[in-house]
């Protein structure tokens, strides 16, 4: 098994004027895995394979075909013949029972999908009990296979989500990583380089709380709240997107950019998008509030 286990104090460079910050960030484990040995504990899984009277194929291994760092990584094929394929690792992390963590889950993707439509979804999520498919997937989902519109084969991404979670009383949170198939056609993907922070929130510290957001002029992002703290960072469907803060106080946060850019979803009907504050000293996070662009 080769993975490596450590504990890191990372301190927030000054973002670009006019917003600058150098707060001192929460504790954190990091965790990675790179597959050049085994599975390293990660144990593949699969739901809503059902075709007719059989079963749609899939697989989850380790490959050497490509890989994002070393000679190996994890190959996923889905042949999504019924629409509606889901497949992916999961991995339980143990940490202190009954305790709310900020939990980031990064890893190098490999997708040959550079169109704007019938692309697949990605899955990435933490769950406090293991899913029960098909409902205990739907947090899971997040954007999509696009590969930055390179028509020429496979694109390395580099993958970034965080979450809010609580530990069971056994102090368990169980990480998922997969595709969630939304087009009737077979795929592959790789998958390497997993990167696993959890951050404990601090005790007896009240955090963010979010009041209200509001996207003026199609280019201005606007979050008004309170406990902001000396080093918010904004969450926009589980992506950090603190880079396009331009200013940022106590209790008012504003950001700039394209929707596009931001990672706001304007698709119809779908167009419902997550904004939550986490102050970076505590690892303490806000509510989350739902808008639609």
């Amino acid at each position: 098994m080769r993975y490596s286990a450590c504990l890191v104090i990372a301190i927030l460079l000054p973002f670009s004027f006019p917003y600058k910050s150098n707060s001192l960030l929460a504790e954190k484990r990091v965790e990675r895995f790179s597959f050049e040995q085994d599975l390293e504990g990660w144990t593949p899984d699969a739901a809503d394979l059902e075709l007719g009277d059989g079963f749609i194929n899939w697989s989850i291994a380790r490959n050497q075909n490509r890989a994002a760092e070393g000679t190996t990584s994890l190959r996923f094929y889905l042949e999504n013949l019924n629409d509606a394929g889901k497949i992916w690792i999961a991995r339980p992390f143990l940490a202190e029972p009954d305790q709310v963590y900020q939990v980031s889950v990064e890893y190098s993707f490999a997708s040959s999908d550079y169109g704007m439509i019938n692309l697949f979804t990605m899955i990435s999520g933490v769950l406090k009990q293991p899913p029960k498919p098909p409902d205990g997937l739907q947090e899971t989902f997040q954007d999509s296979t696009y590969n930055g519109g390179s028509a020429v084969g496979y694109v390395w991404l580099d993958k970034k989500y965080e979450f809010t979670a609580e530990t069971n009383e056994e102090g368990i949170l169980h990480v998922l990583i997969g595709i969630w198939g939304t087009y009737e056609t077979p795929r592959t993907y790789y998958i390497d380089n997993v990167r696993i922070s959890l951050a404990k929130r601090q005790v007896g510290v009240e955090g963010p709380s979010v009041s209200s957001i509001s996207f003026i002029g199609k280019k201005k992002l606007s979050i008004e709240g309170i406990r902001f703290g000396a080093a918010p960072r904004v969450l926009i469907n589980n992506i950090d997107r603190s880079e396009f803060i331009q200013a940022a106080s106590e209790n008012k946060i504003k950001l700039k950019g394209k929707a596009s850019t931001l990672g706001l979803d304007q698709s119809w009907p779908y167009g419902t998008n997550r904004i939550q504050v986490v102050d970076d000293a505590t690892a303490a996070a806000s509510n989350v509030l739902l808008i639609k662009p």
